[in-house]
């Protein structure tokens, strides 16, 4: 619920349908994602899907962390 108002509060009026809509997309995406894991995870074993996906998380955060300063300079 957060993200949701944080994003309404920072994004121009004209641009808020659209930014929402995008942001909605996860609850499509969810499912296709869940089915791709599951593929990986039939070929390989669990523990390293899941570590490789915890290694991925981890890069991306960094990486928002570091090029993204304008989402901590948010109140």
């Amino acid at each position: 619920m957060a993200n949701s108002t944080l994003i309404q509060t920072v994004v121009p009026d004209e641009f808020r349908s659209r930014v929402m809509s995008i942001y909605m997309l996860d609850h499509g995406i969810t499912p296709l994602a869940t089915f791709i894991i599951g593929l990986f995870i039939a070929f390989w074993d669990p523990a390293w899907v899941f570590t490789v996906m915890a290694a991925a998380s981890l890069f991306f955060t960094i990486l928002q962390a570091v090029f993204f300063q304008s989402t901590r300079q948010l109140e």
